[in-house]
């Protein structure tokens, strides 16, 4: 049985074919995310006050690895973007350098 916030968010989410003139409203509906619509209260009155604590101590754990796992490699992206900016590639000057490296070592 749905409460009447569980509905509310379902219309709010709800996201089909649409005119051009709501498109702005489409597109606010659709950068929310939701995980996880379940009432995690439901869910921790059945289990012992032990057995939620290492529960939820675990999720816990889990986020907090998988929010620095995400902010470390968006770190490790944008330090790849700043050398792009910073460099420029010449994909024909990069090809004679390495036939020269080729040449030299065949000399070698």
């Amino acid at each position: 049985m749905m409460t009447e916030n569980q509905e509310m968010l379902d219309e709010e989410y709800q996201v089909g074919f649409v005119e051009e003139q709501d498109q702005e409203e489409v597109v606010k509906k659709q950068e929310v995310f939701q995980a996880c619509s379940y009432h995690w209260d439901e869910f921790k009155q059945d289990l012992s006050t032990e057995t939620r604590v290492i529960f939820m101590e675990t999720v816990q754990t889990t986020l907090e690895q998988a929010s620095s796992y995400t902010a470390n490699f968006s770190n490790q992206v944008l330090k790849i973007l700043l050398l792009f900016n910073q460099y420029s590639y010449d994909l024909k000057l990069c090809a004679d350098l390495k036939s020269q490296e080729q040449q030299f070592l065949m000399l070698v």
